[in-house]
């Protein structure tokens, strides 16, 4: 699965960089190369991404929005793992309290067990 990802990751970064020589031959006045559609495509959403990226931060009001925006996410995020961490306690003390309890039963039943025969019960 990581070589995978690894993988579409180095062919996105060789895609921009197709496209950063494109640009850069393009601004020099020269001709530029025909791209393949995988580039022009990782291109498009680098571009989309910048705009989206220089609109939260063009204005004093995007930048207020955009901080909200984090801050509402990073707190939720923090009360989900609040909330799986209290909800998941009685789940963990039910689980250390039967290896306690089969701790405690293997370590008397021989002895119980002894006991019991020397006073003649069984």
């Amino acid at each position: 699965m990581d070589d995978a990802l690894h993988r579409a990751a180095a062919a996105r970064g060789a895609d921009l960089r197709l496209v950063l020589e494109a640009l850069q031959s393009a601004a020099a006045g020269r001709t530029t190369p025909s791209l393949p559609h995988s580039a022009l495509a990782t291109g498009a959403a680098a571009l989309a991404a910048a705009n989206v990226a220089a609109a939260c931060v063009a204005s004093r009001r995007a930048r207020s929005l955009t901080y909200a925006t984090a801050d509402t996410v990073a707190a939720c995020a923090l009360l989900v793992a609040l909330l799986v961490l209290v909800l998941g306690l009685p789940v963990g003390a039910a689980y250390l309290s039967a290896r306690g309890a089969a701790y405690v039963y293997g370590g008397v039943t021989p002895w119980l067990l002894a006991r019991v025969r020397e006073a003649g019960w069984l």
